[in-house]
């Protein structure tokens, strides 16, 4: 906190307040984030952070709600890039530009320069620590990656997206236990039963521990509502019946025809639009190789975050197919 970067103290109150909305990590909050930190540039039009914090919030609209990354993207580097120039020592600044060129632009070894040069700036930045390590788990150095994760919870040990993040590095390194034994203290200490719940079902069914895994998501379910009670009850049957790749091909079916449905009412996207990623999620549940790779080609195309697809076991029943180690080699994934 003693670090303003501003002799203006209400644009420094403007700004912290900014921070508060956009930790929330919701749309609804990163509008109230943009106001503050757009309130806190007309205080004091030279304020990097606040730019900084604007640059972050764009990034994540698209993370979080059905937006166009490269509607967002763009402006999101532009507020870096505005930061920098305004303070080229500015920790914070060098994080926000390595975020977007990392998930934009794929330029994972620009990224990570920029990470290091912001953590050499200020070691107690612990978003820098988060997202390199984001970075060092999708290009599977674990050992690293787990450091960094570490270091970050050690700085912000309440952070939502942090403990997450830590649990998630933990299991990509291949310590799902562990990973599972983080994601029930974190749920102790900040409870959130769909959270909760839903990363449970992830790592068990990491591990083939399916009934686990179908258990804890349809609590998941039950917990957001996302789901009609019939549609529950589908998924149960379909398990029972077809065990882990009949409750695949149902999860696939729901899920088609809530993106159609959604798709088919505003099929101009001017309020919202459906990404291509969450039809590629949506075909990979059913095992559909080709509709997967057409979908993931299509979201390479949107600019969505492909970082991840070395990693994530969503792809592993495509992983020897020579469409989708091109589309690898063209995001830029280091071998």
């Amino acid at each position: 906190l003693a670090k303003k970067y501003t002799d203006n103290p209400e644009a420094y109150q403007l700004y912290l307040q900014g921070r508060f909305h956009w930790n929330k990590l919701q749309i609804k909050e990163f509008e109230k984030a943009i106001v503050f930190f757009k309130q806190a540039i007309e205080k004091d039009p030279n304020y990097a952070l606040a730019y900084s914090g604007l640059a972050d919030t764009y990034h994540l609209f698209p993370v979080f709600g059905d937006f166009r990354a490269k509607d967002y993207r763009p402006q999101a580097k532009q507020a870096a890039l505005k930061a920098l120039e305004l303070d080229p020592n500015l920790a914070e600044a060098h994080t926000s530009l390595a975020k977007v060129i990392y998930e934009f632009e794929y330029d994972f070894a620009g990224a990570e320069k920029s990470f290091k040069r912001s953590i050499e700036l200020d070691p107690n930045w612990a978003t820098a620590h988060q997202w390199y390590a984001e970075l060092l788990s999708a290009s599977k150095r674990n050992d690293e990656a787990i450091k960094e994760i570490t270091k970050a919870l050690q700085l912000d040990p309440f952070s939502n997206p942090i403990n997450v993040w830590m649990a998630v590095v933990l299991h990509r390194a291949g310590r799902s236990d562990e990973a599972l034994l983080h994601n029930k203290k974190f749920n102790e200490l900040i409870p959130n039963e769909a959270r909760f719940h839903r990363y449970a079902s992830f790592f068990y069914a990491a591990q083939g521990k399916y009934d686990q895994a179908v258990e804890e998501y349809l609590l998941a379910a039950k917990a957001t509502k996302d789901f009609e009670p019939e549609s529950i009850t589908k998924l149960k049957e379909a398990y029972e019946k077809g065990g882990w790749d009949g409750y695949g091909r149902m999860r696939q079916e729901i899920r088609l025809e809530e993106l159609n449905a959604k798709q088919a009412k505003d099929p101009n996207g001017y309020v919202g639009y459906v990404k291509a990623m969450d039809f590629a999620d949506a075909y990979a549940w059913g095992k559909d190789k080709e509709k997967t790779i057409e979908y993931l080609n299509k979201a390479y195309d949107e600019r969505d975050k492909l970082t991840d697809l070395k990693v994530q076991k969503t792809w592993d029943f495509v992983r020897d197919d020579p469409r989708f180690k091109e589309l690898v080699k063209r995001v830029g994934i280091p071998e």
